[in-house]
């Protein structure tokens, strides 16, 4: 038995829900206090922020490129065991442009 469904993209909506409105912005609000609470660990004391800064990094760019290799070894190898994680790691290589960013004060 086969059944067929059809989606209108005209109607579709594509903003985001009313709920996570509100996560956004104190998402962003604290973001904006650890960027703060960064650049006053900086002015402290520049040698010890930036080894923190570079532990993060780290931590940051292994993730991004544990999803990348993940990603194209279920490419390389064409199976059916990746499907379910295929989207996660997808949206993990998705920060690689901002470990090229996150890399300039290195």
């Amino acid at each position: 038995m086969h059944t067929s469904h059809t989606v209108d993209i005209n109607n579709l909506s594509v903003t985001t829900p009313p709920a996570l409105q509100g996560m956004k912005r104190r998402t962003v609000a604290v973001a904006g206090l650890f960027g703060i609470g960064t650049l006053v660990c900086f002015l402290v004391d520049a040698r010890q922020a930036m080894q923190a800064y570079l532990v993060g990094y780290m931590l940051f760019i292994g993730f991004t490129l544990g999803c990348l290799g993940w990603l194209m070894l279920w490419h390389l190898t064409s199976g059916r065991w990746g499907y379910s994680m295929r989207r996660i790691w997808e949206a993990g290589t998705r920060n690689v442009i901002w470990a090229a960013v996150a890399f300039i004060p290195i």
